[in-house]
């Protein structure tokens, strides 16, 4: 997953609100949101949906540090001339989550990352 580009939204993604949640683990009950006031939570949402989700894939994972917050996200993604892109963290994070589901109706996507444990 490394090294890998942020997809661009489609149309009708662009024109729904995009929720992305957590369950269990250090960001569990963490809910980011496209619609919301806060700049920053509507780009670490866009950053979860379209980099780091490859757009809500089931079976994608995503490996945090035990004291990672969403507010410490550059560590996991760098600016290139080519737009953003997953870099690996040092220390090599090993809270591991992976999307479990991703639903979507008229005016929303909503995609669910699960905690599934820790990297030995």
């Amino acid at each position: 997953m490394a090294n890998e580009r942020a997809r661009a939204l489609t149309p009708e993604e662009q024109s729904k609100t995009i929720v992305v949640e957590f369950a269990d683990g250090p960001l569990d009950g963490t809910v980011l949101r496209t619609d919301s006031d806060d700049r920053s939570e509507v780009e670490q949402t866009l950053l979860f949906y379209t980099l780091i989700s490859g757009g809500g894939e089931r079976g994608r994972q995503f490996r945090a540090s035990a004291d990672t917050g969403l507010d410490n996200l550059e560590e996991y993604v760098e600016d290139t001339p080519e737009g953003p892109r997953l870099k690996e963290p040092t220390p090599a994070p090993n809270q591991v989550y992976e999307v479990a589901d991703r639903q979507e109706d008229e005016v929303t996507i909503r995609v669910h990352y699960q905690y599934i444990g820790q990297d030995e």
